[in-house]
């Protein structure tokens, strides 16, 4: 089923994932895209769980036009998370706490769960949104070097 239904499906399932998890229910979700590539590859699980704490490095799911998205958080202005796909992800993408659906606390790829709160994994996961940071920056200064006259 293919094409505009599955674009009305969507939104339900969201809601139905979101009430599930807001209300302390983890969830495991399919990973679908590419944006988070090589920790999320195609085929791999994560596990939601409700967001009671938000930190940099954390993945964050959130709902994004209907559907579950999944990307790191590099940091906060205020109330707005500020997230950034892995895998070449453009600028840091701007998440407020009502798209929020939970966050990451483990993944399964090929039979084989890995606890994402671990201390390892943290500290992993803090390299990796600093990384994802100064990826952006740089991006960000070369999109205005090409500006200039």
């Amino acid at each position: 089923m293919g094409g505009p239904a599955a674009a009305v499906w969507r939104p339900i399932v969201t809601e139905v994932l979101r009430e599930r998890i807001g209300g302390g229910e983890p969830a495991w979700l399919p990973v679908r895209g590419r944006s988070m590539r090589p920790l999320l590859a195609r085929g791999t699980r994560v596990l939601v769980a409700p967001a009671t704490r938000v930190r940099p490095g954390d993945l964050l799911a959130y709902e994004c036009e209907g559907a579950i998205v999944c990307h790191r958080v590099l940091g906060r202005r205020g109330h707005v998370l500020l997230t950034r796909a892995d895998h070449r992800g453009v600028g840091p993408e701007r998440v407020t706490p009502a798209q929020v659906v939970g966050v990451v606390v483990a993944l399964e790829r090929d039979g084989a769960v890995v606890d994402l709160t671990a201390p390892r994994r943290r500290a992993l996961a803090i390299v990796a949104a600093a990384r994802s940071l100064a990826a952006a920056a740089w991006a960000a200064a070369r999109r205005r070097a090409w500006r200039r006259p």
